[in-house]
């Protein structure tokens, strides 16, 4: 109901010269790539652009796991505290720190170390 209500407020005048001129660009582009775009070496070329957006996925990654590891601390020792005391949680952190250095899945849980 909410598409149609909003789509007949929608005006269709026709295509416009300029829209035509772009899809006409766009669909030569397609068929008749430029090469020196595709294999040049300046900033705005694509082999720069690609490894530009690989760095900032490695970034964004590499920042995210960061700001995850208090949140993964906090969460673990509040379990551990609550399911086996203030030694439980020490092993809990422990055994974070060495998963955290070997680069392993640090998520423990309420049943690591056969805590029940």
């Amino acid at each position: 109901m909410a598409v149609g209500w909003s789509a007949a407020d929608i005006k269709f005048t026709g295509l416009t010269a300029t829209g035509t001129e772009v899809a006409k660009g766009v669909l030569h582009g397609v068929f008749h790539p430029d090469t020196n775009l595709m294999f040049g070496t300046t900033n705005t070329d694509v082999p720069y652009l690609l490894l530009q957006t690989m760095a900032i996925a490695v970034l964004g990654t590499l920042f995210g796991a960061i700001l995850a590891i208090p949140f993964e601390l906090r969460d673990n020792a509040v379990a551990y505290l609550l399911e086996g005391g203030a030694a439980h949680c020490i092993q809990a952190l422990q055994y974070v720190g060495i998963q955290i250095l070997y680069g392993r899945d640090i998520h423990l849980g309420y049943h690591a170390y056969g805590a029940n």
